[in-house]
């Protein structure tokens, strides 16, 4: 089976990135099941008499934990996806070179990742939010090659 793969120029960098179908449902599903969102806290109350527990999503507190794991949860998916893109990149001697001299002048500074590829297009082939936005697109349009058509006529209305 051959992989579908498209090139995409960034808009911010200005750098051609691999692209590949990422479906967005399947990548949401399987980080929402590697991190639960937070249980509403329980309160008591009474019904006609009678004392019982319920969940309280209204609480100000679980509202804000909810917002926060919900940030938590986009960029993780954002992060799985780019890195399932930076793994079907090729890099050439440049490029090599590129993310040689990065490991020597961040060494010690901050946590990189092992991967030259995705070391690459994190911190070399991506170059602001723009160029983001234009990967997880694409590779959601690859998936749902109907969605693009979707888009365009509610675009229309």
């Amino acid at each position: 089976m051959t992989r579908q793969i498209n090139p995409i120029k960034l808009p911010v960098s200005g750098e051609t990135v691999m692209i590949i179908p990422v479906s967005m449902s399947a990548e949401t599903m399987l980080t929402r099941r590697q991190f639960r969102e937070p249980a509403a806290p329980v309160v008591t109350v009474e019904i006609e008499g009678y004392r019982v527990n319920e969940r309280n999503p209204s609480d100000p507190n679980y509202k804000i934990a909810y917002e926060r794991w919900e940030s938590l949860i986009q960029i993780e998916i954002t992060e799985r996806i780019l890195r399932q893109i930076a793994l079907v990149q090729t890099l050439d001697d440049a490029k090599k070179t590129a993310v040689s001299e990065l490991r020597e002048a961040l060494e010690g500074v901050e946590s990189l990742p092992k991967n030259d590829k995705v070391l690459w297009l994190m911190k070399i082939g991506i170059r602001g939010d723009r160029d983001i936005q234009a990967i997880i697109k694409k590779a959601a349009e690859m998936a749902d090659p109907q969605e693009g058509g979707i888009n365009t006529e509610a675009a229309g209305f």
